[in-house]
């Protein structure tokens, strides 16, 4: 066997071949033709990708399009949804506002003695003004000292008192809530 040596040469290089142009011609000819074929395989790769690409494109479009449809077709009923949630929010404060009042009323009849007769009940924002009569002042006064007493409201406020033959004393009292 005989030892691998150095590659001779016997050809003299050109003068061609040593400048820049020569250097690459050869590189276009050995190196560049792989760095050609891969973009070439990449512009295949990318001319037949486009077709499925088109494909997904339509199938999306034709998508979006149905539920466009489906969206415009229910625009009316989320009106409709939207007027109603509206109704059962105005329902709600309306029946919280009668269970307040109902309570309220509930308190005020729990602490109302013998002998005081109510003639009037009126709901503001917060204050309830009653208008009742009573037989001598020391029911009033046991009357407005339980609701006095009490602390689900603010203050009460006895506003008027009058004095009949008929029903004895006739007063008025504002309760702040």
């Amino acid at each position: 066997m005989a030892a691998r040596g150095r590659g001779i040469n016997l050809l003299v290089p050109s003068e061609f071949g040593q400048s820049f142009w020569g250097k690459s011609l050869k590189w276009a000819v050995t190196s560049g033709r792989y760095v050609v074929i891969i973009t070439e395989m990449i512009v295949v790769v990318a001319f037949l990708s486009r077709f499925k690409l088109d494909t997904d494109l339509n199938r999306l479009n034709s998508a979006i399009a149905d539920k466009k449809v489906v969206l415009d077709s229910l625009a009316g009923k989320e009106t409709e949804f939207k007027i109603v949630q509206k109704k059962v929010s105005w329902v709600n404060q309306i029946l919280n506002r009668k269970t307040a009042a109902g309570d309220v009323l509930q308190a005020i009849v729990e602490k109302t003695p013998e002998g005081v007769r109510f003639s009037g009940i009126k709901f503001d924002n917060q204050t309830v003004h009653i208008t009742a009569s009573s037989v001598d002042e020391k029911i009033m006064g046991l009357f407005l000292g339980r609701l006095n007493n009490d602390d689900t409201w603010k203050e009460v406020e006895l506003t008027n008192v009058t004095e009949d033959n008929t029903d004895g004393l006739t007063f008025t009292v504002n309760i702040h809530l």
